[in-house]
């Protein structure tokens, strides 16, 4: 009937095509009522999809997908510049994005692009109403190249309704290449939280490193209560364009608290620009001033990995956040102590 459940792909190697793997929405509108439910408990592990290539005028991708209760674990997607994006999810609904490295996508396309299907419906398998939620994308990494945006969230352009709530990015480590622009934007997205991450936007052409905006005419809501906690943001090169959190004009009750911003080398540095449509709540990050010039004493001081971004004794980081955010642990894993006043900013706690 066009549709499927309960499969696993399991230590594939899927290489040298246009495109790796789909799961086309457009297809179960084409099956219509004989395919009645969306593509579900669909498991993607310890695959890799590598060298995607481009024919004819559309340029393929490693993976397309549309579906819900899909899991993707422990895989690689490297388009090696080639095709379209490494991994878009038109829909996903319960879906586990984790322990994956995703690089080298096309130029102006996305190691990572989290969509959701127009809030129209498509066909009988997805209901006028559908959002893409409740989706946790944690511990995977994503190396920036000549791409602008590494990764995205929202509607694919400004003027199609479709609608993106309730998901995590947690755990994930971001490092640019010549081309990046911006390391995750999210595009009127609903109660998305981004913690205990860590963006190095060293070799960026330019170093923004999360932007949460608005450009939609299509009725999409504003977006609302957003929360960025706990992350670290690092530059160690000469420039003058360090922001690491972008909040456009539109976004309501978007929270940023708790988050550490290091760029000493870079003579226009910023943690949080903009403010906002109104209820926005931001605290306890480093300020200006701290981004500058105050190191917050890394255990390396030449930086590259994620542990060598844990603080040390005496730095300024330790104690620095506000308390009750309800993010228990730190990107190591280690635990977060809530029982005592003053918790640390950035993505480690101090132990």
């Amino acid at each position: 009937d066009g549709s499927c459940t309960g499969i696993t792909y399991l230590r594939l190697d899927i290489h040298d095509m246009q495109q790796g793997l789909t799961f086309d929405e457009n297809i179960l509108a084409f099956y219509g009522a004989s395919a009645p439910t969306c593509w579900n408990e669909i498991a993607l592990i310890d695959t890799n999809v590598t060298a995607i290539f481009f024919t004819g005028s559309s340029g393929g991708g490693g993976v397309y997908a549309a579906a819900r209760r899909f899991s993707v674990m422990g895989c690689t997607f490297d388009n090696n510049l080639g095709g379209e994006h490494c991994f878009r999810s038109q829909m996903m609904e319960k879906g586990v994005i984790q322990h994956s490295l995703f690089k080298r996508a096309a130029l102006n396309k996305n190691n990572l692009t989290i969509r959701a299907p127009t809030f129209a419906g498509i066909g009988v398998a997805i209901p006028a109403g559908s959002y893409t939620e409740k989706v946790v994308v944690s511990d995977n990494k994503f190396e920036g190249n000549t791409n602008v945006w590494t990764t995205d969230s929202g509607p694919q352009n400004g003027i199609e309704d479709e609608r993106v709530r309730d998901c995590v990015w947690e755990r994930n480590w971001w490092t640019a290449g010549s081309g990046t622009t911006l390391c995750l934007r999210l595009e009127a997205t609903q109660r998305v939280t981004l913690r205990n991450n860590l963006f190095d936007v060293s070799a960026a052409g330019e170093k923004a490193s999360v932007r949460i905006q608005f450009i939609n005419t299509a009725g999409v809501p504003v977006p609302d209560d957003n929360r960025v906690y706990n992350n670290t943001f690092f530059s160690s090169t000469a420039d003058a364009d360090f922001v690491a959190v972008d909040i456009d004009t539109e976004p309501t009750n978007t929270k940023i608290k708790n988050n550490l911003g290091y760029a000493p080398n870079d003579s226009a540095h910023i943690l949080l620009q903009g403010a906002g449509g109104g209820g926005q709540d931001a605290s306890n990050n480093s300020s200006t001033a701290q981004v500058g010039a105050t190191s917050p004493g890394f255990v390396s001081g030449t930086p590259v990995n994620p542990a060598d971004f844990q603080i040390t004794v005496g730095s300024y980081a330790i104690g620095a956040g506000a308390d009750g955010l309800k993010v228990f642990e730190d990107f190591f894993g280690n635990i977060r102590d809530w029982s005592t006043p003053d918790a640390d900013i950035g993505f480690y706690a101090y132990t």
